[in-house]
């Protein structure tokens, strides 16, 4: 039996906990998605302005390096979330590094796409995503939601 969801899951939990950790006494409630299918996986509210952000979550088990020039991701995801979430942000984890670009359509479209095993992906070029550890994700995720 393959135990590829549940991981993700506890990869989704612990981002939350700390995501919850560094925003303590900030007003911050996290939220995760119970559907699996959804094209968002966390949303995280200020509750004294009530800002809203969407989180779309994944780990990779590769490590990353300079030789990837692109990060990718499914494009009925992307197409998905451009319907839906205005403010979303796409967080890559690699080990103890995240990697994360805030979803912007006219930057989007302008990606490449391809097939990869079926499936039609866009390649997010490495000079657009921001590279940070958890402190810095955190905080800027907290402007986000001022």
């Amino acid at each position: 039996m393959n135990n590829m969801p549940e991981v993700l899951i506890e990869s989704e939990q612990l981002f939350i906990m700390n995501i919850n950790e560094n925003l303590e006494n900030r007003h911050i409630q996290t939220i995760k998605s119970e559907n699996q299918y959804n094209p968002i996986d966390i949303i995280i509210i200020n509750r004294k302005n009530i800002k809203t952000i969407y989180i779309e979550f994944k780990e990779r088990s590769i490590k990353f390096n300079n030789k990837y020039k692109s990060i990718i991701i499914n494009k009925s995801k992307i197409e998905a979330i451009k319907k839906i979430y205005k403010k979303c942000v796409f967080v890559f984890k690699y080990g103890n590094n995240y990697k994360y670009i805030r979803y912007n359509k006219k930057l989007f479209d302008t990606f490449n796409t391809c097939i990869i095993k079926s499936q039609n992906v866009i390649n997010i070029p490495i000079e657009h995503v921001k590279n940070s550890d958890i402190n810095e994700l955190t905080d800027y995720l907290y402007t986000l939601l001022n």
